[in-house]
């Protein structure tokens, strides 16, 4: 349990590294978010439970807010051309109160298996999940080591000793206000989308955030 006193924001989440073998060359966008988030849905698509949960929390209609899903796609980095025999790794990674749906979510992949994958639809076969901090093998082979599925707080640390920071865009970024696309994003968005994200995960899936401190960061952003 997190200490309220030494933290301003905490989340349970859980990385799991999912390994792919491919099988016949294959091309593949640079930025494989929407590839791999298309592949996650159709293999949970029959599971109605665990797909409404962590695929249909969202709402685009009109102006409204988006409500965040429970989960974070990290993609690998740039490839391309996938040969046989190649490895893609990426992270499912699964917050707060989502983790409790980690067994299913790898007993489903591990059914499935074989992923078609790319316009030309290339296969690719599930090899490994490990957990993705800790890199302990949790499925290979049809052997599951369930006690290596260990989540973890986010953060850490004691937030107190930090004395900076950094922001990576690894991938495209997009930001909307009032259901608009921001053509153009300064420091002052950067940290309120942040901080928003913040509370809307913990408020909807669990885990702690001072609402306080998030105010202030806010206000001290506006002079950078």
């Amino acid at each position: 349990m997190t200490d309220r006193h030494k933290t301003h924001f905490s989340l349970a989440y859980l990385p799991l590294l999912i390994q792919l073998k491919c099988h016949e060359t294959a091309s593949l966008p640079d930025y494989m978010g929407s590839t791999l988030h298309g592949i996650m849905g159709w293999v949970l698509l029959p599971h109605k439970e665990i797909y409404q949960y962590l695929f249909e929390n969202r709402s685009f209609e009109g102006a409204k807010q988006d409500i965040i899903n429970p989960y974070i796609i990290e993609p690998p980095g740039f490839h391309g051309v996938y040969k046989a025999g190649e490895e893609l790794r990426f992270q499912f990674i699964l917050l707060g109160d989502a983790v409790q749906y980690c067994e299913p979510v790898i007993k489903i992949l591990a059914e499935t298996r074989w992923f078609k994958m790319g316009a030309e639809r290339k296969l690719f076969e599930l090899t490994e999940i490990r957990q993705g901090q800790t890199l302990q093998l949790i499925w290979k082979n049809g052997g599951a080591e369930w006690k290596n599925a260990v989540s973890q707080l986010v953060p850490d640390t004691d937030q107190k000793n930090s004395t900076y920071g950094s922001i990576h865009f690894l991938t495209p970024l997009r930001i909307r206000r009032k259901g608009s696309l921001l053509l153009t994003v300064d420091f002052p968005t950067i940290i309120r989308n942040i901080t928003r994200r913040m509370s809307d995960l913990t408020e909807r899936y669990g885990g702690y955030v001072d609402f306080a401190e998030i105010l202030t960061l806010q206000n001290l952003s506006e002079m950078v």
